[in-house]
């Protein structure tokens, strides 16, 4: 994240210190025939190729219950449930599945619940990225590691974790400090860092240590950073470039070293290689300012400090090439160098101008039609509404988390608590009960059909009506109180995506006063496709738990015709040749 707040930014803090665990406000309603059935569980985040799947559901299950294992549309494998925990091995050939647990009754199947399994092993080409943000001896808890196991994180990103910006390591590799204080002023644990990067590893996570790449503090010199390697806001060098932070509760405020000086990078480099030597961390997410305005080095010479990301990131990859990085792209800002260096995935925060589905649909495709490059957003919901205790908006956050994942993308938002604001120990939003089902159902959907979602193809137009044109629809761009369709051709299917902006007035993706009300559900859409197809079948994460359904077709006049059985907020709809 871009760290690197306001005062309004910091209000939380106090505000925090008082509060109950009250959840505050109530949740808003869920929408209408809504269904969430109990939710079965996998140990780990993620699996390889013959690697065993060992699954369990905090309920009896009925007499005749059927556990069936999808790819897609295509069913993969089943058997009959014996008992509440059972194993089942990967097979090759697929990245992903979706294991179902259904009865049927009076002749219909019914979904009991889901789960989604992701076959990717270690690699992260399908980056679930989260975070941790707090580290002292009493935050530990493996309960954290096993919700995010729930949600298939693959990736945690430990934010503030270290000692200084440009010392992470408190003490020395030979005798480590146990504790330390973040320059936030909290006492972090040397042990609660190590058990959760241990942890995350036994769940199939890989753990990122957070840093700023160009970053100082107060007693940088005394650390050995040299004068000369500091950017400043004048040609005479009288002024430092400077990030200003309160104090209390920060103990210094953070200086901005130039990023392209060799010096300044062989001493990162060090430090990193002191914290690799400790911690077993698997990579380094590297932090950035933004754009700086006009900045010149010790000499007056004019910097633009985003012409040397790029050869950063290389020098990491170079010296540590066991390990994987990541770069923040705030707002897109260094995208021409990071762009194409050696990360596994791009990773973006999104601030304003950048604050409608179209920007956040944009980023996606620029990223990935320009650089090949899969991305996760760091995208901030309910913001202001965050200054103070309550609770998320559970349609805002639901309706932004099905334009990133129907355009491929990644959403940065859970850890111990869901994000509201850049510092990530603000937890002053809770998450409903009945957000955090959902979300569940979520990222079982994304990582089910996530060959289909996560494609290399950009967006195109394929006529749509639902209800003989009585439901708006319109492909991307789109205008408010539509249903909108994002479709995409892979190989030889057709995976058009159906979200529903009907009764939705704004287009706003972050819904900053957590106001956003649900849209219109619809049952019974008669819909209508040109072409005729060997294959059409339908899943939403919101009908049920995201099990693929297979409608009957009839064909006139060159149109398969079908019906939804539900249009609530995500419905994907493929149509194979």
């Amino acid at each position: 994240m871009s760290r690197f707040f306001s005062l309004l930014y910091i209000l939380w803090i106090p505000v925090l210190l008082s509060c109950s665990d009250s959840t505050g406000p109530g949740s808003i309603s869920t929408p209408p025939n809504s269904y969430f059935p109990e939710l079965p569980s996998t140990d780990k985040a993620a699996y390889s190729p013959f690697e065993t799947v060992h699954f369990s559901i905090e309920a009896s299950l009925p007499a005749g219950t059927q556990i069936k294992y999808w790819s897609g549309g295509t069913l993969v494998d089943s058997h009959a449930a014996s008992g509440s925990s059972w194993d089942w091995q990967i097979p090759e050939g697929y990245s992903s599945f979706l294991c179902e647990l259904s009865v049927t009754e009076n002749g219909i199947d019914k979904t009991l619940g889901t789960v989604g399994i992701d076959a990717t092993g270690e690699s992260m080409d399908y980056p679930r990225f989260g975070f941790l943000s707090k580290f002292s001896a009493q935050d530990y808890s493996p309960a954290v590691i096993e919700k995010l196991t729930r949600y298939h994180i693959k990736g945690i990103q430990f934010y503030d974790w270290h000692f200084k910006h440009h010392d992470p390591l408190a003490g020395t590799t030979g005798a480590p400090a146990r504790e330390w204080q973040d320059i936030s002023g909290r006492t972090n644990s040397l042990s609660t860092v190590q058990n959760y990067i241990t942890r995350a590893h036994e769940r199939g996570m890989k753990a990122y240590f957070y840093n700023l790449m160009y970053g100082a503090t107060s007693t940088a010199e005394a650390d050995g950073v040299s004068p000369e390697w500091f950017l400043y806001r004048d040609q005479t060098a009288l002024t430092p470039d400077c990030h200003d932070l309160p104090e209390p509760p920060f103990t210094s405020d953070i200086w901005v070293v130039n990023p392209g000086l060799t010096g300044w990078q062989d001493y990162l480099l060090e430090k990193t290689a002191e914290v690799y030597e400790v911690l077993d961390f698997d990579g380094f997410h590297m932090d950035q300012l933004g754009d700086r305005g006009v900045v010149y080095d010790s000499d007056g010479n004019r910097v633009n400090p985003e012409d040397f990301f790029g050869t950063l990131i290389n020098r990491f990859a170079s010296r540590f090439p066991e390990k994987k990085n990541s770069f923040n792209l705030v707002n897109q800002y260094g995208l021409k160098t990071a762009g194409s260096a050696p990360t596994p995935f791009l990773y973006t925060e999104v601030w304003s101008p950048n604050d409608t589905y179209s920007s956040l649909l944009s980023i996606l495709a620029g990223n990935q039609t320009t650089y090949g490059r899969k991305t996760v957003l760091a995208a901030y919901m309910n913001y202001k509404k965050a200054d103070s205790p309550g609770t998320f908006n559970v349609p805002s956050v639901l309706l932004t988390d099905s334009f990133i994942f129907a355009a491929g993308g990644f959403h940065l938002e859970l850890g111990e608590h869901m994000l509201g604001k850049e510092y990530f120990p603000n937890s002053n939003l809770a998450m409903p009960q009945d957000l955090e089902k959902k979300l569940i159902a979520w990222y079982d959907f994304q990582v089910a059909y996530q060959e289909l979602l996560v494609t290399s193809s950009g967006f195109s137009a394929v006529p749509i009506s639902l209800n003989q044109g009585a439901i708006p629809v319109q492909n991307w761009p789109y205008q408010s109180n539509r249903v909108v369709a994002l479709s995409k051709q892979t190989g030889n299917k057709t995976v058009i995506s159906l979200i529903n902006l009907s009764g939705v007035s704004s287009l706003d993706w972050r819904d900053t006063n957590g106001t956003k009300a649900w849209p219109t559900t619809f049952q019974s859409v008669q819909v209508a496709v040109p072409g005729t197809y060997s294959k059409i079948w339908i899943a939403s994460p919101d009908y049920r738990s995201g099990a693929p359904v297979f409608p009957e077709i009839t064909v006139e006049s060159k149109e398969s015709h079908f019906t939804l059985p539900q249009l609530g907020i995500w419905t994907l709809i493929t149509l194979e040749n």
